[in-house]
């Protein structure tokens, strides 16, 4: 176990860009990130999967104030058929750009 804060109240999490393991159709996705901006006053999703143009299979929350409510947006998410299986998050900044990082 790492010494790294466990944000367990979705609602306040800090603003950042964090790592999400995702579910769907038998896949898991450990690459996704998840988070808030504030400049954007929006919570957001990327999914780590990708089309071969590179362009990532969902990206929700790009647009202003458009998931003021984390729950809202996790709806969304599991709306295009996704489990968001871990959100326990960490923070890139600190950790490394990944959960493997080192």
């Amino acid at each position: 176990m790492s010494d790294e804060p466990a944000y367990t109240d979705p609602e306040v999490f800090p603003n950042g860009r964090y790592w999400a393991e995702v579910r769907a159709a038998g896949l898991t996705d450990t690459n996704a990130v998840i988070g808030y901006d504030d400049a954007m006053g929006t919570y957001f999703f990327v999914s780590g999967l990708e089309w071969p143009d590179g362009s990532p299979v969902v990206w929700l929350g790009t647009e202003f104030e458009q998931f003021t409510s984390f729950y809202a947006m996790r709806d969304v998410i599991e709306g295009n058929g996704l489990e968001l299986v871990d959100w326990q998050l960490r923070v890139w900044h600190r950790y490394g750009a990944g959960p493997n990082a080192r």
